[in-house]
């Protein structure tokens, strides 16, 4: 539901809550302390949410339910009778209606997270933003670099549990407390530090802290020349071991893998490429980050980490339609390829090629298979767990998947990229509650991420609320305008029976497609709904001759178009895509 300012609902919803007991809790008693007929509340709750009043009251109901289960030792006929509902049935009934899990089962989940949150903590870490000492602002990507260098470097001792880059770097510059951090983390101890630069010369401070109290377990400071600087990232690396080993790590010395010294003007090229690629943003910091990685190529061909980089840009970029496959996909493989041959068997390139199995050969087994393997050499790898619960999915194991993307969503948890894969697995599978939640906490914590917005979208498109998609859709093509957005915004006209608008948008795609990549998928998908389905189904069999990525979503997106599957234009392509997923 979309949370509205609207007065009513907000004396609704505090009435509801102090009544919530109440089993005869009646539309009349609501509408007379509220000073409304039922006409009018009822065409409020309708203009606002969609639900008539009962289905309202219903899902507040469920709401305080799932509140009691996973934070009361409360029985279930007891959560049941304290949210007014007296027949133990029914209560299983609406529950699971509302939330796909009956109690017990959501019970058990929640108390598995909650223990696998408490063990996460027991023995974990969040390496802070170092903050730029410079005077140059511009050096701005060296100090994000060292920090991300060496939560690269921690990353190696499995028995430690490290915090993702994405969710230690939604700190950066904010003014918080560290024992806050530590709680929004799920961390016991936090590294901060300071990095300043001039020419040559560097000098990082560094401090462990104890996030509970803020006791400074230890601290020291380095002065080093740049071509020293690996030395000394693994000399602070190093000395977090040997502090923290007895409390968290069973008394054991952990050695870090000492890493190959790279030029120090490659390897300002890499930090800055890396910067670019962080923002995750738009297609034109991809293209930034590709052109400082190659930079760095130039004066080190074997520098794996940016060969592996410029392959995962390209990917995105060619998955999300900003560049043609010909510039992109192909360089992509030639770049995993030589990164096997300098180092095969590093786990990130494992994942590199795991991610350009599944959305380009459709290799999915032999794409689980590297991800596997990846994992087993980086236990905490939240990308290979990501990608792991996207290659499960496809292969039907919607729970499994779901336990993948929840452990890497433990490791990184504020990943823009995490939340919206799991948001789309939730689409997926056909859950469009848990899609618009997750779709809500991505744009809470990330509101100029394009992805929540289109999330949401979908999710009011899925449900036929065609004024609020229509909202998010249009955010959502401001914010990265691209054929997968602007689809989205045709749909919901489509929703709305406005075909001008909708043929418009399928005009505007069109008419960019020498100038400008587009998914043929997106063109397929736009013209099967606008009833077009000899030239629809021209643009898919198209995308399966490309292998386009988002092929693979044909099958859920086409759900609610009932016997379309059946139609001769699609059969052929319908069939096929059934052979390479299970939906």
């Amino acid at each position: 539901m979309r949370k509205s300012e609207n007065v009513v609902l907000k004396k609704l919803d505090i009435l509801i809550a102090q009544n919530i007991q109440d089993s005869a809790m009646s539309p009349d008693f609501l509408c007379q302390e509220i000073g409304l007929s039922r006409s009018q509340l009822h065409r409020t709750l309708k203009q606002e949410t969609q639900l008539s009043l009962s289905h309202y009251v219903r899902q507040l109901r469920m709401a305080k339910a799932k509140d009691l289960l996973a934070n009361t030792d409360l029985r279930i006929f007891e959560i049941a009778d304290a949210v007014g509902i007296n027949s133990h049935q029914n209560f299983t009934t609406y529950f699971k209606s509302a939330f796909q899990l009956n109690p017990s089962e959501y019970r058990a989940r929640e108390a598995q997270l909650q223990a696998s949150r408490i063990s996460h903590r027991e023995n974990s870490i969040a390496v802070l933003p170092f903050v730029n000492f410079s005077n140059d602002q511009e050096q701005e990507y060296f100090s994000d670099g060292i920090t991300e260098e060496i939560i690269n470097v921690l990353a190696q001792v499995p028995a430690l549990k490290l915090v993702g880059r994405t969710s230690s770097f939604a700190f950066k510059n904010k003014n918080e407390d560290l024992k806050s951090i530590g709680e929004s983390l799920g961390v016991s101890y936090i590294l901060e530090g300071s990095v300043r630069k001039a020419g040559q010369k560097v000098r990082i401070t560094a401090q462990l802290i104890k996030a509970s109290d803020g006791y400074h377990l230890w601290s020291q400071n380095y002065d080093c020349a740049l071509n020293d600087i690996f030395q000394v990232q693994d000399e602070i690396s190093a000395a977090i071991l040997e502090e923290i080993k007895d409390e968290l790590l069973g008394g054991m010395s952990h050695e870090v893998v000492r890493r190959k010294e790279r030029d120090p003007e490659a390897y300002e090229y890499y930090l800055k490429g890396l910067y670019c690629l962080n923002e995750y943003s738009n297609s034109e910091n991809f293209r930034r980050a590709i052109n400082f990685f190659e930079q760095a190529l130039k004066i080190e061909p074997d520098y794996v980490a940016c060969l592996i980089e410029i392959a995962s840009c390209h990917i995105q970029l060619w998955f999300f339609s900003q560049i043609d496959a010909t510039e992109s996909i192909e360089k992509a493989r030639k770049l995993i390829d030589r990164a096997y041959e300098l180092a095969p068997n590093m786990a990130s390139i494992k994942v590199r090629d795991a991610h350009y199995r599944t959305w380009h050969t459709w290799d999915i087994q032999y794409a689980r298979e590297l991800l596997e393997q990846a994992l087993v050499l980086t236990p905490h790898n939240s990308e290979a767990h990501m990608h792991l619960g996207v290659v499960k999915t496809y292969m039907g194991e919607y729970e499994s998947a779901e336990a993948s993307l929840l452990e890497g969503i433990a490791i990184d948890p504020l990943s823009s990229i995490l939340q919206y894969s799991y948001a789309w697995l939730m689409w997926y599978q056909n859950d469009i509650d848990r899609c618009e939640q997750i779709a809500d906490q991505l744009i809470s914590f990330k509101p100029d991420f394009w992805g929540g917005h289109y999330f949401k979208g979908i999710a009011y498109l899925e449900t036929h609320r065609s004024g609020e998609a229509l909202q998010y859709g249009e955010q959502s093509v401001a914010l990265y305008p691209s054929s997968i957005t602007y689809c989205l915004v045709a749909q919901t006209h489509l929703l709305n029976a406005n075909f001008k608008e909708a043929l418009e948008i399928a005009a505007k795609i069109e008419g960019q497609i020498d100038q400008f990549p587009v998914s043929n998928f997106d063109l397929g998908h736009l013209f099967m709904g606008l009833g077009q389905f000899e030239k629809s189904s021209k643009y898919f069999q198209k995308g399966l001759e490309d292998r386009e990525g988002r092929m693979l979503f044909l099958l859920p997106s086409s759900r609610r178009l009932k016997g379309i599957q059946s139609l001769p234009f699609y059969k052929p392509i319908f069939d096929y895509m059934k052979t390479v997923q299970k939906m």
